[in-house]
């Protein structure tokens, strides 16, 4: 349920989400985008980071996937769990997973990196 306009200029006081007009969501082809450069330095492919399967590298380039599109994106977490086919908090949990995994696990910063710069190149490109 979206606000509607006041035609005095106040907003809603039980208005629960902000208009479409007011959120900076950008198109899903970057989101994909960035999905894309996770499989690729991952060596998995895209229906496998979409699927639910669990096996070891999945939970691991979904979490970064996720971050990496939260970071750069600036798109709701309830939208980048739609991306995934997951719950809001799973996204909040897989966030927190990565930058405990990025203080601990040497190779899992490793390709987080690789992928973050990637990303950063993509997006110069673009602008």
């Amino acid at each position: 349920m979206y606000c509607k306009p006041s035609p005095y200029g106040i907003k809603s006081v039980s208005c629960r989400y902000p208009p479409v007009l007011e959120r900076k969501v950008l198109p899903d082809n970057l989101q994909l985008k960035i999905i894309n450069m996770v499989c690729w330095q991952m060596q998995i492919s895209e229906y496998d980071i979409l699927s639910k399967s669990r096996s070891t590298p999945l939970p691991d380039a979904r979490s970064i996937a996720m971050t990496l599109i939260y970071k750069y994106a600036d798109v709701y977490k309830s939208d980048i769990a739609k991306t995934f086919g997951k719950d809001h908090s799973t996204v909040i949990f897989a966030l927190n997973k990565c930058q405990d995994l990025l203080d601990t696990d040497k190779k899992f910063k490793e390709n987080y990196l690789a992928i973050e710069k990637r990303v950063q190149n993509f997006l110069l490109k673009i602008k």
